[in-house]
Protein backbone atom coordinates (compact mmCIF):
# COMPACT_ATOMS: atom_id res chain seq x y z
CA UNK A 1 0.00 0.00 0.00
CA UNK A 2 1.32 3.48 -0.84
CA UNK A 3 2.71 5.49 2.02
CA UNK A 4 1.07 8.75 2.92
CA UNK A 5 3.53 11.62 3.08
CA UNK A 6 2.65 14.37 5.51
CA UNK A 7 5.19 16.86 4.21
CA UNK A 8 4.66 19.36 1.42
CA UNK A 9 4.43 17.44 -1.86
CA UNK A 10 6.51 19.44 -4.32
CA UNK A 11 5.86 17.25 -7.36
CA UNK A 12 2.08 17.35 -7.03
CA UNK A 13 2.04 21.10 -6.58
CA UNK A 14 4.25 21.56 -9.64
CA UNK A 15 1.87 19.41 -11.68
CA UNK A 16 -1.15 21.31 -10.37
CA UNK A 17 0.46 24.70 -11.11
CA UNK A 18 1.40 23.71 -14.65
CA UNK A 19 -2.08 22.30 -15.22
CA UNK A 20 -3.75 25.52 -14.06
CA UNK A 21 -1.49 27.61 -16.29
CA UNK A 22 -2.19 25.39 -19.30
CA UNK A 23 -5.95 25.36 -18.75
CA UNK A 24 -6.11 29.12 -18.17
CA UNK A 25 -4.00 29.80 -21.25
CA UNK A 26 -6.04 27.56 -23.53
CA UNK A 27 -9.28 29.04 -22.12
CA UNK A 28 -8.06 32.58 -22.81
CA UNK A 29 -6.94 31.70 -26.32
CA UNK A 30 -10.18 29.92 -27.11
CA UNK A 31 -8.54 26.61 -28.00
CA UNK A 32 -11.56 24.45 -27.26
CA UNK A 33 -10.36 21.17 -28.75
CA UNK A 34 -7.05 21.26 -26.90
CA UNK A 35 -8.68 22.43 -23.69
CA UNK A 36 -11.17 19.54 -23.68
CA UNK A 37 -8.26 17.12 -23.88
CA UNK A 38 -5.98 18.97 -21.47
CA UNK A 39 -8.47 19.04 -18.56
CA UNK A 40 -8.92 15.26 -18.15
CA UNK A 41 -5.25 14.63 -19.01
CA UNK A 42 -3.97 17.08 -16.39
CA UNK A 43 -6.42 15.80 -13.77
CA UNK A 44 -5.28 12.23 -14.44
CA UNK A 45 -1.60 13.15 -13.97
CA UNK A 46 -2.30 15.00 -10.71
CA UNK A 47 -4.45 12.14 -9.39
CA UNK A 48 -1.80 9.57 -10.30
CA UNK A 49 0.82 11.53 -8.36
CA UNK A 50 -1.51 11.83 -5.35
CA UNK A 51 -2.36 8.12 -5.44
CA UNK A 52 1.24 7.10 -4.84
CA UNK A 53 2.37 10.04 -2.70
CA UNK A 54 -0.70 11.21 -0.75
CA UNK A 55 -3.49 8.58 -0.88
CA UNK A 56 -5.88 10.54 1.36
CA UNK A 57 -5.54 13.60 -0.87
CA UNK A 58 -6.19 11.36 -3.88
CA UNK A 59 -9.54 10.42 -2.34
CA UNK A 60 -10.48 14.07 -1.84
CA UNK A 61 -9.37 15.00 -5.35
CA UNK A 62 -11.48 12.17 -6.76
CA UNK A 63 -14.59 13.28 -4.86
CA UNK A 64 -14.21 16.88 -6.00
CA UNK A 65 -13.79 15.74 -9.60
CA UNK A 66 -17.20 14.05 -9.48
CA UNK A 67 -18.90 17.16 -8.15
CA UNK A 68 -17.22 19.94 -10.13
CA UNK A 69 -16.47 18.50 -13.57
CA UNK A 70 -19.97 19.13 -15.03
CA UNK A 71 -19.75 22.79 -13.99
CA UNK A 72 -16.32 23.11 -15.57
CA UNK A 73 -17.69 21.55 -18.75
CA UNK A 74 -20.49 24.15 -18.92
CA UNK A 75 -18.06 27.05 -18.45
CA UNK A 76 -15.85 25.70 -21.24
CA UNK A 77 -18.85 25.19 -23.54
CA UNK A 78 -20.02 28.73 -22.78
CA UNK A 79 -16.63 30.07 -23.88
CA UNK A 80 -15.91 27.68 -26.76
CA UNK A 81 -19.37 26.68 -27.98
CA UNK A 82 -21.67 23.82 -27.02
CA UNK A 83 -20.29 20.30 -27.58
CA UNK A 84 -22.63 17.39 -26.94
CA UNK A 85 -19.77 14.85 -26.85
CA UNK A 86 -17.35 16.46 -24.43
CA UNK A 87 -14.12 14.81 -23.28
CA UNK A 88 -14.06 16.98 -20.14
CA UNK A 89 -16.73 14.70 -18.68
CA UNK A 90 -14.23 11.82 -18.67
CA UNK A 91 -12.28 13.53 -15.86
CA UNK A 92 -13.91 11.86 -12.81
CA UNK A 93 -13.85 8.45 -14.51
CA UNK A 94 -10.14 8.71 -15.27
CA UNK A 95 -9.34 9.98 -11.77
CA UNK A 96 -11.34 7.36 -9.87
CA UNK A 97 -10.29 4.67 -12.32
CA UNK A 98 -6.73 4.97 -11.02
CA UNK A 99 -7.95 3.04 -7.99
CA UNK A 100 -7.78 -0.11 -10.14
CA UNK A 101 -4.05 -0.11 -9.35
CA UNK A 102 -5.00 -1.31 -5.88
CA UNK A 103 -5.70 -4.79 -7.18
CA UNK A 104 -2.07 -5.26 -8.25
CA UNK A 105 -1.14 -6.38 -4.72
CA UNK A 106 -2.34 -9.98 -4.81
CA UNK A 107 -1.10 -10.74 -1.32
CA UNK A 108 -3.19 -7.93 0.12
CA UNK A 109 -6.26 -8.97 -1.85
CA UNK A 110 -5.81 -12.54 -0.64
CA UNK A 111 -6.56 -11.32 2.89
CA UNK A 112 -9.81 -9.62 1.80
CA UNK A 113 -13.10 -10.99 0.61
CA UNK A 114 -13.69 -9.19 -2.65
CA UNK A 115 -15.99 -11.78 -4.24
CA UNK A 116 -18.96 -9.32 -4.24
CA UNK A 117 -16.88 -6.73 -6.10
CA UNK A 118 -15.74 -9.45 -8.51
CA UNK A 119 -19.35 -10.43 -9.22
CA UNK A 120 -20.29 -6.82 -9.97
CA UNK A 121 -17.18 -6.47 -12.12
CA UNK A 122 -18.06 -9.64 -14.03
CA UNK A 123 -21.57 -8.32 -14.71
CA UNK A 124 -20.13 -5.04 -16.00
CA UNK A 125 -17.67 -6.94 -18.19
CA UNK A 126 -20.51 -9.03 -19.61
CA UNK A 127 -22.48 -5.91 -20.51
CA UNK A 128 -19.37 -4.40 -22.11
CA UNK A 129 -18.81 -7.48 -24.29
CA UNK A 130 -22.46 -7.54 -25.39
CA UNK A 131 -22.27 -3.86 -26.26
CA UNK A 132 -19.07 -4.23 -28.26
CA UNK A 133 -20.52 -7.16 -30.20
CA UNK A 134 -23.91 -5.60 -30.94
CA UNK A 135 -22.91 -1.94 -31.36
CA UNK A 136 -19.18 -1.21 -31.04
CA UNK A 137 -18.78 2.50 -30.36
CA UNK A 138 -17.44 5.08 -27.97
CA UNK A 139 -20.76 4.95 -26.09
CA UNK A 140 -20.00 1.39 -24.99
CA UNK A 141 -16.58 2.42 -23.64
CA UNK A 142 -18.18 5.37 -21.87
CA UNK A 143 -20.74 3.00 -20.39
CA UNK A 144 -17.93 0.78 -19.11
CA UNK A 145 -16.17 3.56 -17.20
CA UNK A 146 -19.53 4.93 -16.04
CA UNK A 147 -20.29 1.62 -14.30
CA UNK A 148 -16.78 0.65 -13.25
CA UNK A 149 -15.15 3.83 -11.91
CA UNK A 150 -17.56 4.44 -8.99
CA UNK A 151 -17.15 0.83 -7.85
CA UNK A 152 -13.36 1.14 -7.95
CA UNK A 153 -13.61 4.16 -5.65
CA UNK A 154 -15.46 2.07 -3.06
CA UNK A 155 -13.02 -0.81 -3.50
CA UNK A 156 -10.14 1.62 -2.92
CA UNK A 157 -11.57 2.54 0.48
CA UNK A 158 -12.08 -1.09 1.43
CA UNK A 159 -8.60 -2.21 0.38
CA UNK A 160 -7.04 0.66 2.35
CA UNK A 161 -9.15 0.14 5.46
CA UNK A 162 -6.08 0.54 7.69
CA UNK A 163 -5.99 4.21 6.67
CA UNK A 164 -9.65 4.69 7.59
CA UNK A 165 -9.14 7.54 10.09
CA UNK A 166 -7.36 9.71 7.50
CA UNK A 167 -9.86 8.83 4.79
CA UNK A 168 -12.82 9.60 7.06
CA UNK A 169 -11.43 13.05 7.84
CA UNK A 170 -11.01 13.75 4.12
CA UNK A 171 -14.50 12.48 3.27
CA UNK A 172 -16.20 14.63 5.89
CA UNK A 173 -14.17 17.72 5.06
CA UNK A 174 -14.92 17.44 1.35
CA UNK A 175 -18.58 16.64 2.06
CA UNK A 176 -18.99 19.72 4.28
CA UNK A 177 -17.50 22.17 1.79
CA UNK A 178 -19.19 20.49 -1.17
CA UNK A 179 -22.58 20.65 0.55
CA UNK A 180 -22.11 24.34 1.30
CA UNK A 181 -20.83 25.23 -2.17
CA UNK A 182 -23.30 23.12 -4.13
CA UNK A 183 -26.18 24.28 -1.96
CA UNK A 184 -25.39 27.98 -2.30
CA UNK A 185 -24.69 27.62 -6.03
CA UNK A 186 -28.04 25.84 -6.45
CA UNK A 187 -29.93 28.65 -4.74
CA UNK A 188 -28.14 31.28 -6.83
CA UNK A 189 -28.80 29.20 -9.95
CA UNK A 190 -32.53 29.26 -9.23
CA UNK A 191 -32.84 33.02 -8.69
CA UNK A 192 -30.01 34.31 -10.91
CA UNK A 193 -28.79 31.56 -13.27
CA UNK A 194 -25.27 32.06 -14.60
CA UNK A 195 -24.66 32.73 -18.29
CA UNK A 196 -23.01 29.31 -18.77
CA UNK A 197 -26.01 27.54 -17.23
CA UNK A 198 -28.44 29.37 -19.51
CA UNK A 199 -26.25 28.76 -22.56
CA UNK A 200 -26.00 25.07 -21.72
CA UNK A 201 -29.78 24.71 -21.37
CA UNK A 202 -30.31 26.44 -24.66
CA UNK A 203 -27.83 24.08 -26.33
CA UNK A 204 -29.52 20.89 -25.16
CA UNK A 205 -31.62 18.84 -27.61
CA UNK A 206 -35.10 20.23 -28.17
CA UNK A 207 -37.64 19.51 -25.49
CA UNK A 208 -35.19 18.20 -22.90
CA UNK A 209 -34.63 21.53 -21.18
CA UNK A 210 -38.30 22.34 -20.69
CA UNK A 211 -39.30 18.91 -19.38
CA UNK A 212 -36.30 17.93 -17.25
CA UNK A 213 -34.46 21.13 -16.35
CA UNK A 214 -37.22 23.71 -16.47
CA UNK A 215 -36.81 26.83 -18.55
CA UNK A 216 -33.63 28.96 -18.77
CA UNK A 217 -35.19 31.78 -16.80
CA UNK A 218 -34.93 32.95 -13.17
CA UNK A 219 -37.17 30.94 -10.81
CA UNK A 220 -38.14 28.57 -13.63
CA UNK A 221 -35.13 26.23 -13.40
CA UNK A 222 -35.10 22.82 -11.74
CA UNK A 223 -31.87 23.21 -9.82
CA UNK A 224 -28.98 20.91 -10.67
CA UNK A 225 -26.20 23.13 -9.24
CA UNK A 226 -22.70 21.98 -10.24
CA UNK A 227 -23.85 18.62 -11.65
CA UNK A 228 -25.52 17.86 -14.97
CA UNK A 229 -29.13 17.01 -14.01
CA UNK A 230 -31.55 17.52 -11.10
CA UNK A 231 -31.79 13.78 -10.34
CA UNK A 232 -28.08 13.09 -9.71
CA UNK A 233 -27.75 16.43 -7.91
CA UNK A 234 -30.55 15.57 -5.49
CA UNK A 235 -29.05 12.13 -4.82
CA UNK A 236 -25.60 13.58 -4.14
CA UNK A 237 -27.01 16.26 -1.82
CA UNK A 238 -28.84 13.60 0.21
CA UNK A 239 -25.61 11.60 0.52
CA UNK A 240 -23.63 14.67 1.56
CA UNK A 241 -26.18 15.46 4.25
CA UNK A 242 -25.67 12.04 5.81
CA UNK A 243 -21.88 12.34 5.55
CA UNK A 244 -21.74 15.63 7.48
CA UNK A 245 -24.52 14.95 9.98
CA UNK A 246 -22.07 13.68 12.61
CA UNK A 247 -19.31 16.23 11.93
CA UNK A 248 -18.65 19.05 14.35
CA UNK A 249 -18.18 22.35 12.56
CA UNK A 250 -19.50 25.89 12.66
CA UNK A 251 -20.25 25.56 8.96
CA UNK A 252 -22.45 22.50 9.38
CA UNK A 253 -25.73 24.34 10.03
CA UNK A 254 -25.43 26.81 7.09
CA UNK A 255 -24.23 23.97 4.85
CA UNK A 256 -27.19 21.78 5.76
CA UNK A 257 -29.62 24.70 5.34
CA UNK A 258 -28.27 25.53 1.88
CA UNK A 259 -28.24 21.86 0.92
CA UNK A 260 -31.85 21.24 1.98
CA UNK A 261 -33.13 24.38 0.26
CA UNK A 262 -31.37 23.53 -2.99
CA UNK A 263 -32.67 19.97 -2.66
CA UNK A 264 -36.21 21.34 -2.50
CA UNK A 265 -35.51 23.52 -5.55
CA UNK A 266 -34.43 20.45 -7.53
CA UNK A 267 -38.07 19.27 -7.34
CA UNK A 268 -36.92 15.62 -7.20
CA UNK A 269 -39.65 14.04 -5.07
CA UNK A 270 -37.98 10.62 -5.00
CA UNK A 271 -34.97 12.10 -3.21
CA UNK A 272 -37.27 14.00 -0.84
CA UNK A 273 -39.14 10.88 0.21
CA UNK A 274 -36.19 8.49 0.30
CA UNK A 275 -34.15 11.10 2.15
CA UNK A 276 -36.79 11.17 4.91
CA UNK A 277 -36.72 7.38 5.06
CA UNK A 278 -32.92 7.41 5.27
CA UNK A 279 -33.04 9.95 8.06
CA UNK A 280 -35.45 7.78 10.04
CA UNK A 281 -33.17 4.79 9.51
CA UNK A 282 -30.16 6.84 10.58
CA UNK A 283 -31.95 7.95 13.76
CA UNK A 284 -32.96 4.38 14.58
CA UNK A 285 -29.42 3.06 14.07
CA UNK A 286 -27.67 5.76 16.10
CA UNK A 287 -27.20 6.38 19.79
CA UNK A 288 -30.24 7.56 21.73
CA UNK A 289 -28.78 11.05 22.06
CA UNK A 290 -28.30 11.28 18.31
CA UNK A 291 -31.80 9.89 17.80
CA UNK A 292 -33.33 12.69 19.87
CA UNK A 293 -31.35 15.33 17.98
CA UNK A 294 -32.36 13.92 14.60
CA UNK A 295 -36.04 13.75 15.55
CA UNK A 296 -35.87 17.35 16.78
CA UNK A 297 -34.16 18.44 13.54
CA UNK A 298 -36.78 16.59 11.47
CA UNK A 299 -39.49 18.44 13.34
CA UNK A 300 -37.87 21.77 12.56
CA UNK A 301 -37.51 20.78 8.89
CA UNK A 302 -41.16 19.74 8.73
CA UNK A 303 -42.23 23.08 10.19
CA UNK A 304 -39.97 24.90 7.76
CA UNK A 305 -41.39 23.03 4.76
CA UNK A 306 -44.95 23.69 5.94
CA UNK A 307 -44.24 27.40 6.30
CA UNK A 308 -42.52 27.47 2.92
CA UNK A 309 -45.44 25.74 1.23
CA UNK A 310 -47.87 28.32 2.58
CA UNK A 311 -45.68 31.39 2.43
CA UNK A 312 -45.74 34.33 0.05
CA UNK A 313 -42.14 33.73 -1.02
CA UNK A 314 -41.56 33.43 -4.74
CA UNK A 315 -41.18 29.65 -4.78
CA UNK A 316 -44.42 28.46 -6.40
CA UNK A 317 -42.51 25.63 -8.05
CA UNK A 318 -41.90 24.03 -4.64
CA UNK A 319 -45.46 24.63 -3.53
CA UNK A 320 -46.87 23.10 -6.70
CA UNK A 321 -44.52 20.14 -6.43
CA UNK A 322 -45.50 19.45 -2.84
CA UNK A 323 -49.16 19.40 -3.84
CA UNK A 324 -48.50 16.62 -6.36
CA UNK A 325 -47.48 14.29 -3.53
CA UNK A 326 -51.15 13.89 -2.70
CA UNK A 327 -52.28 13.30 -6.29
CA UNK A 328 -49.85 10.78 -7.77
CA UNK A 329 -52.54 9.13 -9.91
CA UNK A 330 -52.74 12.18 -12.15
CA UNK A 331 -49.03 12.95 -12.04
CA UNK A 332 -47.26 13.12 -15.40
CA UNK A 333 -44.02 11.60 -14.09
CA UNK A 334 -45.85 8.60 -12.67
CA UNK A 335 -47.73 8.07 -15.92
CA UNK A 336 -44.50 8.27 -17.92
CA UNK A 337 -42.83 5.71 -15.66
CA UNK A 338 -45.77 3.33 -15.95
CA UNK A 339 -45.62 3.74 -19.72
CA UNK A 340 -41.89 2.93 -19.56
CA UNK A 341 -42.52 -0.36 -17.74
CA UNK A 342 -45.36 -1.27 -20.08
CA UNK A 343 -43.51 -0.33 -23.26
CA UNK A 344 -40.19 -2.06 -22.53
CA UNK A 345 -41.33 -5.15 -20.62
CA UNK A 346 -41.83 -7.12 -23.82
CA UNK A 347 -38.46 -5.95 -25.15
CA UNK A 348 -36.71 -7.22 -22.01
CA UNK A 349 -38.55 -10.55 -22.09
CA UNK A 350 -37.69 -11.12 -25.73
CA UNK A 351 -34.04 -10.06 -25.38
CA UNK A 352 -32.57 -11.76 -22.28
CA UNK A 353 -29.02 -11.07 -23.50
CA UNK A 354 -29.52 -7.30 -23.26
CA UNK A 355 -28.26 -4.52 -25.50
CA UNK A 356 -24.98 -3.93 -23.67
CA UNK A 357 -23.52 -0.90 -21.95
CA UNK A 358 -24.12 2.60 -23.27
CA UNK A 359 -24.69 6.12 -22.01
CA UNK A 360 -28.11 6.64 -23.59
CA UNK A 361 -30.82 8.15 -21.41
CA UNK A 362 -33.56 7.17 -23.87
CA UNK A 363 -34.42 3.88 -25.55
CA UNK A 364 -37.06 3.58 -28.27
CA UNK A 365 -38.48 6.92 -27.23
CA UNK A 366 -38.76 6.05 -23.53
CA UNK A 367 -36.70 7.88 -20.88
CA UNK A 368 -34.79 5.30 -18.84
CA UNK A 369 -36.04 6.55 -15.47
CA UNK A 370 -35.93 3.13 -13.84
CA UNK A 371 -32.95 1.38 -12.32
CA UNK A 372 -34.19 -2.21 -12.85
CA UNK A 373 -35.20 -1.53 -16.47
CA UNK A 374 -31.86 0.04 -17.31
CA UNK A 375 -29.94 -2.77 -15.61
CA UNK A 376 -31.84 -5.42 -17.55
CA UNK A 377 -31.22 -3.58 -20.82
CA UNK A 378 -27.54 -2.88 -20.20
CA UNK A 379 -26.55 -6.08 -18.41
CA UNK A 380 -29.14 -8.58 -19.61
CA UNK A 381 -30.68 -11.19 -17.36
CA UNK A 382 -27.38 -12.85 -16.49
CA UNK A 383 -25.50 -9.64 -15.82
CA UNK A 384 -28.34 -8.22 -13.72
CA UNK A 385 -28.43 -11.41 -11.65
CA UNK A 386 -24.67 -11.35 -11.04
CA UNK A 387 -24.68 -7.64 -10.20
CA UNK A 388 -27.65 -7.99 -7.85
CA UNK A 389 -26.05 -10.90 -6.01
CA UNK A 390 -22.85 -8.88 -5.67
CA UNK A 391 -24.72 -5.88 -4.25
CA UNK A 392 -26.60 -8.04 -1.74
CA UNK A 393 -23.40 -9.75 -0.62
CA UNK A 394 -21.42 -6.54 -0.27
CA UNK A 395 -24.03 -4.60 1.74
CA UNK A 396 -25.74 -7.30 3.81
CA UNK A 397 -22.93 -7.59 6.43
CA UNK A 398 -23.36 -3.88 7.14
CA UNK A 399 -26.95 -4.57 8.20
CA UNK A 400 -26.14 -7.74 10.17
CA UNK A 401 -26.02 -5.93 13.46
CA UNK A 402 -25.35 -2.58 15.08
CA UNK A 403 -21.91 -1.71 16.40
CA UNK A 404 -22.11 1.09 18.92
CA UNK A 405 -18.34 1.55 18.64
CA UNK A 406 -18.72 2.51 14.98
CA UNK A 407 -20.55 5.85 14.67
CA UNK A 408 -19.91 5.91 10.91
CA UNK A 409 -22.01 2.84 10.15
CA UNK A 410 -25.43 4.56 10.48
CA UNK A 411 -24.40 7.21 7.93
CA UNK A 412 -23.12 4.72 5.37
CA UNK A 413 -26.09 2.36 5.69
CA UNK A 414 -28.53 5.27 5.53
CA UNK A 415 -26.99 6.34 2.20
CA UNK A 416 -27.07 2.77 0.88
CA UNK A 417 -30.72 2.33 1.90
CA UNK A 418 -31.70 5.65 0.36
CA UNK A 419 -29.99 4.92 -2.94
CA UNK A 420 -31.42 1.41 -3.20
CA UNK A 421 -34.90 2.89 -2.84
CA UNK A 422 -34.09 5.49 -5.49
CA UNK A 423 -33.56 2.71 -8.03
CA UNK A 424 -37.28 2.96 -8.73
CA UNK A 425 -36.72 6.30 -10.43
CA UNK A 426 -33.22 5.93 -11.86
CA UNK A 427 -29.97 3.97 -11.86
CA UNK A 428 -27.98 5.02 -8.79
CA UNK A 429 -24.98 2.74 -9.40
CA UNK A 430 -23.38 4.90 -12.09
CA UNK A 431 -22.06 8.44 -12.47
CA UNK A 432 -21.95 10.84 -9.54
CA UNK A 433 -24.78 8.99 -7.77
CA UNK A 434 -22.81 5.77 -8.13
CA UNK A 435 -19.74 7.44 -6.68
CA UNK A 436 -21.73 8.33 -3.56
CA UNK A 437 -23.27 4.84 -3.31
CA UNK A 438 -19.95 3.02 -3.60
CA UNK A 439 -18.31 5.59 -1.31
CA UNK A 440 -20.87 4.63 1.33
CA UNK A 441 -20.25 0.93 0.71
CA UNK A 442 -16.45 1.20 0.81
CA UNK A 443 -16.41 3.53 3.82
CA UNK A 444 -18.83 1.29 5.71
CA UNK A 445 -16.67 -1.78 5.12
CA UNK A 446 -13.46 0.09 5.95
CA UNK A 447 -14.86 1.54 9.18
CA UNK A 448 -16.13 -1.85 10.33
CA UNK A 449 -12.80 -3.48 9.62
CA UNK A 450 -10.91 -0.75 11.43
CA UNK A 451 -13.14 -0.90 14.50
CA UNK A 452 -12.80 -4.69 14.61
CA UNK A 453 -9.01 -4.40 14.47
CA UNK A 454 -9.00 -1.82 17.26
CA UNK A 455 -11.22 -4.04 19.40
CA UNK A 456 -8.84 -6.93 18.81
CA UNK A 457 -5.84 -4.83 19.84
CA UNK A 458 -7.62 -3.62 22.97
CA UNK A 459 -8.62 -7.16 23.89
CA UNK A 460 -5.01 -8.28 23.61
CA UNK A 461 -3.91 -5.38 25.79
CA UNK A 462 -6.26 -6.29 28.65
CA UNK A 463 -5.48 -9.99 28.38
CA UNK A 464 -8.69 -11.20 26.74
CA UNK A 465 -8.37 -13.75 23.97
CA UNK A 466 -10.08 -12.65 20.81
CA UNK A 467 -10.07 -14.05 17.32
CA UNK A 468 -8.49 -11.62 14.87
CA UNK A 469 -11.20 -9.99 12.76
CA UNK A 470 -11.90 -11.68 9.47
CA UNK A 471 -10.98 -9.18 6.74
CA UNK A 472 -14.34 -9.49 5.08
CA UNK A 473 -17.19 -7.11 4.53
CA UNK A 474 -17.39 -5.86 8.09
CA UNK A 475 -18.09 -9.02 10.09
CA UNK A 476 -16.85 -8.71 13.65
CA UNK A 477 -15.44 -11.74 15.39
CA UNK A 478 -16.55 -12.81 18.84
CA UNK A 479 -14.76 -12.43 22.14
CA UNK A 480 -13.71 -15.47 24.09
CA UNK A 481 -12.87 -15.35 27.76
CA UNK A 482 -9.34 -16.37 28.76
CA UNK A 483 -9.10 -19.79 30.38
Amino acid sequence: MPKTKSQFDTLTWILATLACIAVAGLFHLGKGSLLRITVPGAAFCIALSLYFRRPAAFLGFSLWSWMLTPLLRRVIDWRMGFADQNLVLLTPFLVSGIAILGIRNRQRLANLRIAPFALCGAAIGYGFLIGMVSNPSGEVIYGLVDWLSPMLLGLHLYINWEQWEKNRAVIQKVALWALLFMGVYGVVQFYHPAAWDIAWLEGLPGGVASSTFGRPEPQQIRVWSTLNAPGPFASVIVALLFLVITKRSRLKIPAIAAGIYSLMLSLVRTSWLTGVFGLLYFAKSSHRRVFIRVVFAMGLCAIGVALLANSSLKVPVIQDRLKTLGDLKNDESVRDRLALYGGLSEEILNNPVGIGLNNADFYKGYPLDSGPIRMLLNLGWLGTLLYSIGIVQVVSPLYSGSDRNNPWLPSSTAIISTFLLQLLSGLTFIGSSGAMFWLAVGSGLASTMRVAEQDFTEAERVGVRRQRPVPATGILSTLEETR
